[in-house]
């Protein structure tokens, strides 16, 4: 294990923003490739596509917020591999799927299956952002996590884009 607590903050934003590129790329693989029958059809709860897509910086940075979140507790609590980190940000993503789940469902018009398909990409995104932050709090240079991260970004992007061209999957069709 390394000495986590001596790490300084210039090495801290590169691997914030790399788990924040991954967590992007996956949003956007699942929201607007796998998920996409969830926005399509109108609903009371949900904006018109239009709006919602001029709203999306916002959503972008509610991820940011949450990369920063998991960044802070695995520093304080000394979580340094991709395993651990994986594992971490996978409860924390179940935790507040789920009470986002819990909540949203108490109070809103909004399927079960829109819900549901929302906290699954909660909990891949923080998995998935609580690897990256591990192996980079682990790693002698960034470079290699850099190279996994584009990669893994530019694939998720040829997908997505493939399945839009393909007419969108609707894995999770709202009611």
């Amino acid at each position: 294990m390394s000495d986590i607590h001596n790490i300084q903050i210039r090495r801290l934003i590169p691997i914030g923003f790399l788990s924040w590129l991954t967590a992007l790329g996956i949003d956007f693989f699942l929201h607007g490739g796998l998920f996409t029958g969830l926005y399509i059809e109108s609903t009371a709860f949900l904006l018109p596509p239009e709006e919602a897509f001029r709203r999306i910086s916002l959503g972008y940075l509610s991820i940011l917020l949450l990369v920063i979140l998991i960044l802070w507790l695995m520093v304080r609590l000394r979580l340094d591999t991709w395993k651990e980190g994986a594992i971490f940000g996978g409860k924390v993503g179940l935790l507040l799927g789920g009470s986002m789940v819990l909540g949203l469902f108490s109070i809103s018009t909004v399927t079960w299956q829109f819900l549901l398909g929302s906290m699954f990409a909660q909990i891949v995104e923080l998995a998935a952002v609580g690897a990256i932050i591990g192996s980079g709090l682990n790693a002698e240079k960034l470079r290699p996590v850099l190279i996994r991260v584009l990669a893994l970004v530019i694939f998720l992007l040829i997908l997505t884009i493939t399945i839009q061209s393909l007419g969108g999957a609707t894995v999770l069709k709202g009611e």
